[in-house]
């Protein structure tokens, strides 16, 4: 995947790319536009331990899942090695720079375009945004929540050709620092879901509903 991806910010092309999970499959089938970007994005790569449990109960196993955290450092690590720079979208004031440093010190050598945190005004947003498009990133990863960050990118492809672009929900949190991550037995075990869980207890709804959406996406017919 990554050979496809550096060869389509070679050729100048727009990329979107999609990390899937059961709610956000279960949000597409409610969500006009969210199915239309499904439809449009140009790699969907499967994240959680859920759409592994849905792929094999629907018949077509899946050779492994990447949650999205580890698909942006793979292309944070290929940026760097390109001399490609990045941008960083969304988290709270402070939040993409600090996880910018830290970037900067797991993958040597990776340039930022910039950072954008998520509280700006509209007007804010947009002279902000200016700068960063203005520099031309090649890999730019929004944090601003499914479907929000999705949509974001499809809104921007215009201004974003030659880069590919991902969503990536609370990573910025993690690469902070303010959030801690799973050890990797956890990691391996996929059970990255109840470490989060037990930290933070609140999510303990967020797990419900990704049972619900895992029982849905498996009971509806494949169109």
């Amino acid at each position: 995947m990554l050979p496809l991806i550096e060869d389509r910010i070679s050729q100048g092309l727009f990329t979107q790319i999609l990390t899937v999970n059961p709610l956000m499959l279960e949000a597409s089938m409610k969500d006009p536009l969210l199915a239309e970007i499904f439809n449009m994005s140009d790699f969907c790569i499967p994240e959680s331990t859920g759409m592994g449990f849905i792929a094999k109960i629907k018949g077509f196993p899946l050779q492994e899942t990447i949650p999205g955290i580890d698909l942006m450092l793979k292309l944070c690590s290929l940026a760097a090695q390109k001399k490609w720079s990045a941008a960083l979208i969304g988290g709270a004031p402070g939040i993409a720079e600090a996880a910018g440093r830290n970037l900067r010190n797991m993958c040597p050598g990776l340039e930022l375009a910039g950072t954008v945190h998520g509280y700006h005004t509209a007007a804010e947003e947009a002279r902000e945004l200016e700068k960063v498009f203005a520099l031309k990133p090649k890999f730019v990863f929004a944090a601003l929540g499914v479907p929000r960050q999705e949509k974001w990118i499809y809104r921007h492809k215009d201004k974003l050709a030659g880069a590919a672009a991902l969503g990536i929900g609370g990573s910025l949190d993690v690469l902070s620092g303010k959030i801690s991550r799973a050890p990797l037995w956890m990691r391996r075990a996929g059970l990255e879901w109840l470490y989060r869980t037990l930290r933070q207890p609140w999510r303990i709804v967020r797990v419900a509903k990704t049972f619900k959406a895992v029982f849905l996406a498996i009971t509806t017919p494949i169109s």
